[in-house]
């Protein structure tokens, strides 16, 4: 039971940094973005956005909790299996 917690955790630890991610990636384009609407000029990238950013943030989510659930398989196994670092006190 404590390797579930401590794994799903982890997962979430990844989807919180790649939402942190997401955020610095999405704020300065959606300035960009508003400037070039402002000045009534599109693109392609500005007429796509919503789509981008939908597949773009799933893509993030799913790759940011795999990674959290990667990482936390092996500091599972460093810290409880292998004791590299010592036993935790709990």
């Amino acid at each position: 039971m404590k390797r579930i917690f401590y794994i799903a955790l982890f997962a979430l630890l990844g989807v919180l940094v790649v939402t942190l991610l997401h955020a610095v990636i999405e704020i300065p384009f959606l300035a960009w973005m508003s400037n070039e609407l402002a000045l009534g000029q599109t693109n392609w990238l500005i007429e796509h956005w919503w789509t981008i950013h939908v597949l773009g943030g799933k893509l993030l989510w799913f790759g940011g909790a795999v990674g959290g659930y990667i990482a936390g398989r092996k500091f599972w196994r460093i810290l409880y299996v292998e004791k590299r670092y010592g036993t935790p006190r709990w």
